[in-house]
């Protein structure tokens, strides 16, 4: 891959970065009384495992995902119903039920494990080193896909520009699939990311022999 000299100031991208603006304080009610910084110490955790058919990542973990402990966990998220009308999975999951993905050859992490309120607030240093992390994870686990959610981090990392969709270089051994990030609240990004699943679900069918079929 590609890679070019990145700025170590400044958020993830610079269409992240806004005018500062005062931000409302976190209503302790929402998370158990905690307060906004014992949040963020929270920890995601991840579900992966070797060989498996998709791993879906995200930026990192926001303060609902890290406090309850689930990904995709924001009640408006479409990801959960898109991933059973997608066909990538047989039977309908709530994110509560996040590590029964691990049963369909599925697997979920974040290219950075810092919890924070915004993405934006994750420093172009920080994204570039903790993405040599995750790329060593990747070649060792060795999934056949990868799925972004968020192309503006895939494009720090690389370098260069990127398209929503199959990428054209990928890692050794692994397809590569980007989706616009906050696919979240409007139809049309549940459209969005319905096309994500299909997407990697098209890079399964074409793969010779997968994780599912070389065990039935």
């Amino acid at each position: 891959m590609s890679k070019r000299a990145l700025s170590d100031e400044g958020g993830c991208s610079p269409k992240t970065k806004r005018a500062a603006k005062e931000t409302k304080p976190l209503d302790p009610k929402k998370f158990g009384g905690k307060t906004e910084e014992e949040v963020c110490q929270m920890l995601l955790p991840d579900h992966l495992a070797p060989s498996l058919d998709i791993i879906f990542m995200g930026i990192n973990p926001g303060l609902y995902s890290a406090y309850l402990g689930h990904h995709y966990c924001n009640a408006n998220n479409h990801f959960w119903p898109c991933l059973y009308e997608s066909g990538l999975i047989p039977k309908k999951l709530g994110f509560m039920e996040d590590a029964e993905v691990l049963n369909y050859g599925i697997g979920m992490s974040n290219i950075v494990p810092r919890t924070t309120r915004s993405a934006s607030e994750l420093s172009r240093k920080e994204i570039k080193e903790w993405s040599k992390v995750m790329i060593e994870r990747m070649q060792e686990l060795k999934p056949l896909v990868i799925c972004f959610n968020g192309k503006g981090i895939y494009e720090i990392y690389t370098g260069g520009k990127c398209t929503v969709g199959i990428q054209e270089e990928p890692l050794p051994g692994t397809d590569i699939v980007c989706n616009k990030h906050h696919i979240v609240v409007a139809v049309v990004n549940n459209i969005s990311i319905f096309r994500w699943c299909m997407s990697c679900l098209l890079l399964l069918a074409e793969q010779p022999h997968t994780r599912n079929e070389a065990t039935s």
